[in-house]
């Protein structure tokens, strides 16, 4: 050791991190895609669990796996944290996928046991994450994380909440609470594990898809403040559903919609520069901070009228409009960083997934699913947003396996 190094108090990052996280990283965000791919094919054909099916693959596989990889990756890369233990991501990530898979066939057979059987192994997965996440964050050197690892481990805890609702509801369970449960299951999964995630990754995520730094209004403070008021609007929110308190559900959907538009005043500034590199990458991003706003405020205005708040177009709003546009337009940006190479493939993988089709056709599905425009104008364009994806992940793919000029 020399004098220097001796003399320093100033820990040093593991080295190999940002490697070995972007390794476990790639094996998830394949299996996002292929759940993707699976939602997509459900949503065309016939089955006999109607919307569910597609939603139960978009939502509790591809974004919850999502959620699983992206945090732990951005943890690690943004946290300076040494990279969790690889067998622990691996069994994390196959619990989840299994588990996934065994609720959709056991709706599906119907096989109330195995649904059951699956609904416990996401618990199981997303107990694991919890463990890994918590790591993460003490073992983190930049301490301007913590908001961030605060709202994933917060999340995680709600979707074991909304999880284990949906096991019990999903194998049989809920008697005479079977309504009042299914719509807190609905509102913790969409605002509480998936949203609160969210949260604490757009003011990192944005910024770095701009290339800008993030916003001085972003400060831990500001950002815990949001995650607090939240999770004060999500309680509102499932106490009012569970009681049938419709002032109190209204309140709590309410509140949580405006507390959407003060997450968008914790965003960079951005302007012409930002949109013109980043092209429908941050167009997409954007568009999917708009519908999540408006999706809840639809669920407000569904409880004050004395219906199911997370119903109608609230459902296509969040998970299609929201959820799954803002997980294809990180996708976009976290494929090419995950390939790897130099420079020009960095650049040039860049340049494959800038996708206006996509951009397009991604608002449309979302659009003709909320409307009720019918299905030429759904399938359409949900063909067309599949096929566009699809092509584009298979030219990231040959460029993975292409060796470097």
């Amino acid at each position: 050791m020399s004098l220097a190094d001796a003399g320093s108090s100033k820990p040093k990052a593991a080295p190999n991190r940002v490697a070995q996280a972007q390794a476990q990283a790639r094996p998830t965000l394949v299996l996002v895609a292929l759940f993707l791919l699976a939602a997509a094919v459900a949503g065309a054909v016939p089955h006999s669990t109607g919307p569910w099916l597609p939603l139960h693959l978009a939502l509790a596989g591809a974004l919850l796996l999502a959620i699983s990889g992206v945090t732990q990756f951005l943890g690690v890369t943004w946290g300076a944290a040494p990279a969790p233990n690889a067998t622990l991501v691996m069994t994390q990530r196959v619990l989840i996928a299994a588990g996934t898979v065994m609720v959709a066939v056991g709706r599906e057979v119907p096989a109330d046991a195995l649904t059951g059987l699956g609904g416990l192994l996401v618990i199981a997965g997303l107990v694991v994450l919890i463990v890994i996440l918590v790591g993460i964050g003490r073992n983190a050197l930049q301490r301007r994380l913590r908001p961030a690892i605060v709202a994933y481990v917060a999340g995680a805890l709600l979707g074991l909440v909304g999880i284990t609702l949906g096991a019990i509801l999903g194998s049989g369970g809920g008697g005479g609470w079977y309504g009042q449960l299914r719509e807190a299951h609905a509102t913790i999964n969409l605002l509480g594990l998936s949203g609160l995630v969210i949260a604490g990754t757009l003011p990192f995520f944005v910024a770095t898809q701009a290339k800008v730094k993030p916003s001085k209004r972003a400060t831990q403070r500001a950002q815990f403040g949001m995650q607090a008021v939240m999770a004060v609007a999500l309680v509102l929110a499932v106490v009012g559903l569970l009681g049938e308190w419709k002032v109190v559900a209204t309140a709590g959907f309410g509140l949580y919609a405006a507390t959407l538009l003060a997450l968008v005043g914790l965003l960079p500034n951005l302007g012409g520069k930002q949109f013109h590199w980043a092209g429908p990458r941050l167009v997409q991003a954007s568009a999917s901070i708009a519908w999540w706003i408006g999706g809840v405020t639809l669920a407000a205005v569904h409880a004050a009228d004395g219906r199911a708040p997370i119903s109608g177009a609230v459902i296509p709003a969040l998970a299609i409009g929201a959820y799954v546009q803002l997980l294809v337009a990180s996708l976009s940006y976290l494929g090419p960083v995950l390939v790897g190479g130099g420079h020009q493939r960095l650049t040039a993988n860049f340049a494959i997934t800038r996708s206006w089709v996509g951009l397009v056709a991604g608002n449309v599905v979302a659009i003709a699913a909320c409307a009720g425009l019918g299905r030429p104008i759904y399938a359409g364009a949900l063909a067309a947003w599949t096929v566009d994806g699809t092509v584009r992940a298979t030219l990231l793919i040959r460029s993975r396996l292409r060796p470097e000029v």
